[in-house]
């Protein structure tokens, strides 16, 4: 017989009370290169700019110190945003919780998870850090994308994602 009990919200658990582990030491400084690499791009092009169209010095000037600023805030964000992120394990689901302004909790059960992909470009490998990208049924895309994970914990993580998932596996079959 088909059953649709009402469920008390109020004895749910609270995800916001779980200990998040944070991410690695390291992880701002990769987000850090690629800033970096855009800005040496762009003010390499304001250089050239205001060498050939003969800019005003005051104009390049202000360009300059604009983009400057800017470059400072994303630093500023860049750290204050990595105190924010952390994982969590709990035993039916993973937990992930990132941003500075904009905060998001992105939590996903193990028996959705598909298959699991970890990741090293070439700023990771130099940083010793890895990405652990985690696929659910019916999605093309990754649902959870970690970053600045130790290469250490993200092979943990992958090895107990890998775990729960397949005792799930078994407890259906």
């Amino acid at each position: 017989m088909f059953s649709n009990e009402q469920i008390d919200i109020d004895v749910l658990p609270d995800f916001t009370q779980v200990d998040y582990k944070k991410m690695d030491k390291n992880a701002p400084f990769e987000q850090l290169i690629g800033w970096g690499i855009t800005f040496a791009i762009v003010y390499t092009v304001l250089i050239i700019a205001w060498l050939v169209l003969n800019i005003p010095n005051d104009v390049a000037l202000y360009i300059g110190l604009g983009l400057l600023a800017v470059m400072a805030w994303i630093v500023y964000y860049i750290f204050a945003s990595h105190k924010q992120r952390g994982i969590a394990l709990r035993e039916q689901d993973i937990l992930y919780k990132r941003g500075l302004i904009w905060r998001t909790t992105t939590i996903v059960p193990f028996n959705r998870i598909q298959h699991i992909e970890t990741q090293r470009g070439l700023f990771e490998r130099k940083l010793g850090l890895a990405t652990v990208k985690i696929f659910s049924a019916g999605g093309l895309s990754s649902d959870l994308v970690i970053s600045g994970l130790s290469v250490l914990r993200a092979s943990q993580l992958r090895q107990i994602i890998l775990d729960k998932t397949n005792s799930e596996q078994l407890k259906n079959d």
